[in-house]
């Protein structure tokens, strides 16, 4: 599973890339956090910047539907949460393996 976020600040209309942000981290259900890291995507010919984090769901994880969040931190403190839809297709939902 691959999460890639790209985090826009609503005055200037510019994405925040490395250095913008204090924090940003992506939030299970279950508490567990990944911490994305930005860089270039596609790797060698950038489209633009995204904060990815590359998760191996472990085969233990529930199925089902997962409702996680991705927080972003300002440099001066102020907490942004972004949540998907909660409609079933914008959520996360992970299948038993075949």
């Amino acid at each position: 599973m691959i999460f890639r976020v790209r985090v826009t600040d609503t005055e200037s209309g510019e994405p925040v890339e490395d250095g913008g942000l204090q924090k940003l981290v992506v939030v299970m259900p279950d508490g567990t956090e990944f911490v994305p890291n930005i860089g270039p995507h596609p790797p060698k010919q950038a489209a633009g910047y995204y904060w990815t984090y590359a998760w191996t769901i472990p085969a233990v994880y529930p199925t089902g539907s997962h409702p996680y969040k991705v927080v972003a931190i300002s440099p001066d403190g102020e907490v942004v949460t972004f949540t998907p839809f909660e409609a079933p297709p914008s959520q996360l939902t992970i299948v038993a393996a075949q």
